[in-house]
């Protein structure tokens, strides 16, 4: 587990630092779960877990997805847009795949340290089927939606993503932060999908 501990983010947070951010008064009451000196206890993962927005199972067992995703199916993108206008979050990434396929994803920075992942692809080609046309329109109107709202157009942003860190990213093999804290420049891909008719 200790390994796990320490692989879980790109971060490289001093031991110093994470007991500053997980609330402990004094390092030595968490240094021994990452020096392998002590198993950490239930309660020690669940919290280190939601900070940073692991999968339990993962931390225990290093097995399965190791990030999280949204627990529940959110097909239609007007779902997604009514779940996140419940949250206080920090920022919003339109995330698009270099592909072909012009598959896209959502991920939500909801702290300084955790992410969240929306669990659905939406297709952004013009080479979809009905389905793929209302998930379009429906997308369309999502991104349209948040930027018209002044609490949310500010924390829009944009990541275009080659097929394979796409993928990593949406298996959850990827800490989103470190996608987040590497980028230099922001793509406004969503911004102009969003210009249909050419004004900009």
């Amino acid at each position: 587990i200790a390994n796990l501990l320490l692989l879980s983010t790109s971060e490289h947070l001093t031991i110093s630092i994470l007991c500053e951010l997980l609330g402990y008064g004094c390092v030595t009451a968490i240094e021994a779960y990452f020096r392998g000196l002590e198993e950490p206890p239930t309660p020690f993962l669940e919290q280190y877990a939601d900070f940073f927005g692991l999968e339990l199972q993962w931390l225990r067992h290093g097995k399965g997805r190791k990030f999280r995703k949204h627990d529940a199916s959110l097909p239609n993108p007007g779902d997604c847009e009514n779940y996140i206008k419940t949250l206080d979050l920090e920022k919003i990434f339109f995330v698009g795949c270099k592909d072909n396929s012009g598959d896209s994803i959502i991920f939500l920075k909801l702290t300084p340290y955790r992410y969240l992942l929306l669990p659905n692809k939406y297709p952004v080609n013009s080479q979809v089927g009905r389905t793929g046309q209302r998930q379009l329109t429906s997308f369309y109107k999502l991104i349209q939606g948040l930027d018209k709202n002044s609490f949310f157009r500010y924390k829009l942003s944009g990541l275009m993503l080659n097929k394979l860190t796409f993928e990593q990213l949406f298996a959850g093999e990827i800490y989103p932060g470190r996608l987040d804290k590497a980028m230099r420049q922001e793509n406004y891909w969503w911004d102009d999908f969003l210009d249909i008719w050419h004004k900009y």
